[in-house]
């Protein structure tokens, strides 16, 4: 195969998941979930030292890591499936502005809440952590809602990666710890259930083990 894509189920590789999915390319998967000796295992960081997921590998043995960047590349790869708007025009550098938010500001503020430990050494401290990045990720759901308000998908009529990127914050803000922190999405839950519905994402859902 000429692309191994390296996940963990869940994990914003889900994102690269759905794309390789939904671009029809020839691929391989492979898991480091938990029972699969996650992502911190020396066989991982064997592979990726930085032991961290997505990462795409590619038949000269190079990786390329980072969300963002493996979903341009797919799309890339398939101009005709129109999975992000073409270069050189505005809506593609609007899906890059929401890439770029959701990589850079919503991606590391989940980490302030789910792996406080990493930010402080005191119980308090940990709280005082978590209630930070709950108050954060409050304020940017909602803007998320505003924008998305009026809208089939993220960027107008069509489906593109931005959605499936969403796609996986939307399921991190539904986890118990965040949950009540989140006021009510309507627009927001109407693009994951169209994004939940297209046969690359339930196949990819059915192989990560994942509810829709």
């Amino acid at each position: 195969m000429p692309l191994t894509l390296f996940y963990s189920p869940g994990a914003c590789s889900l994102s690269c998941h759905i794309a390789l999915e939904e671009s029809a390319l020839a691929y391989e998967r492979r898991r480091f979930g938990s029972r699969d000796g996650g992502t911190e295992s020396a066989e991982y960081r064997a592979i990726n030292p930085r032991g961290r997921v997505p990462a795409l590998g590619f038949e000269d043995g190079t990786l390329l890591t980072e969300a963002a960047a493996i979903l341009g590349y797919v799309a890339e790869q398939v101009p005709e499936k129109k999975l992000l708007p073409a270069s050189h025009t505005r809506d593609h550098a609007r899906a890059r502005e929401w890439m770029g938010f959701i990589a850079s500001t919503v991606h590391p503020t989940f980490r302030t809440v789910f792996r406080p430990e990493r930010f402080a050494d005191s119980e308090t401290a940990k709280q005082e952590v978590r209630a930070g990045g709950l108050r954060l990720l409050s304020t940017y759901f909602a803007d998320i809602e505003e924008r998305l308000s009026g809208r089939p998908y993220a960027l107008g009529d069509t489906f593109s990666l931005v959605d499936a990127y969403l796609f996986v914050f939307h399921g991190w803000a539904s986890r118990l710890i965040v949950r009540p922190v989140i006021a009510p999405m309507p627009a927001f839950d109407a693009i994951v259930a169209r994004v939940a519905a297209r046969p690359a994402v339930v196949k990819v859902l059915g192989v990560e083990a994942l509810p829709a």
